[in-house]
Formats: C-alpha cells, structure tokens, sequence
C-alpha cells in the first residue's frame, strides 16, 4: 500500500474516533435535555454551542481541519421546535427517538431517557 494512503486513512481514522467522541456527548446533551436539566431551549442552546466550539477547537489542533457542526441543523430544528411551542423534553425524545432508530436500530429511548437494547437475543 503507498504510504500516504496509509497516513490519510489513519487520520481519517483518527478524526471518526474524535467525532464519534463528540457525538456521543451530544447524545447525552440530549439526554440532558430530556431529564429536564435545562429551564429553557436558551440554555440547551448554549450547552450545545459550547459542545460544537469544543469538537471544532479539537479537530482544528489535533487535525488541522476546521469540521461542519456536529449537527448543521441543530439552531433551524430548535428555532421551529420552540416557535411551536413544544417542550424540550418533547423535542429532546423526539430527536434521540430518531437519532436511534436510524443509527442503532436495536435501541429505543425509554420514558426516563435511557437508551436501552431492544435486542431479545442479548
């Protein structure tokens, strides 16, 4: 194999590991959300921008890449969630209902807002 496809595939690598880090905690953030740790979507807001400014500053130093938002969507889906009037924590199991049937399909959100197997062969 020539050494620079090695290279970039283990920076490729490496950058998926440090995203995947990043998405777990927004995850959580949602989770957060959905217990009722924050008051309002401002402060939910908040907490999530700190999260992206946090991926972007690691990815930039360890990467020297600056990366699209953990979700490019997040302020427009908070905007229409809020001027609807829907709850976070509606919005937040909303979210984290659809974030796992899409990407773990075994897994479902249970009503305290824990991610559980639905998996009968465990």
């Amino acid at each position: 194999m020539d050494k620079d496809f090695e290279e970039l595939s283990e920076k490729y690598k490496d950058q998926t590991v440090c995203r995947e880090k990043f998405e777990k905690q927004l995850i959580d953030l949602y989770v957060d959300a959905y217990k009722g740790k924050f008051e309002s979507y401002d402060e939910f807001v908040t907490e999530y921008k700190l999260l992206d400014c946090r991926y972007e500053d690691e990815m930039y130093v360890l990467f020297g890449v600056l990366p699209t938002s953990l979700n490019p969507y997040f302020e427009s889906s908070v905007q229409r969630a809020e001027e609807s009037g829907e709850s976070l924590k509606d919005y937040a199991y909303f979210y984290l209902d659809c974030f796992t049937s899409l990407t773990t399909p075994d897994f479902e959100v249970t009503s305290s807002g824990n991610i559980v197997s639905t998996d009968i062969s465990e």
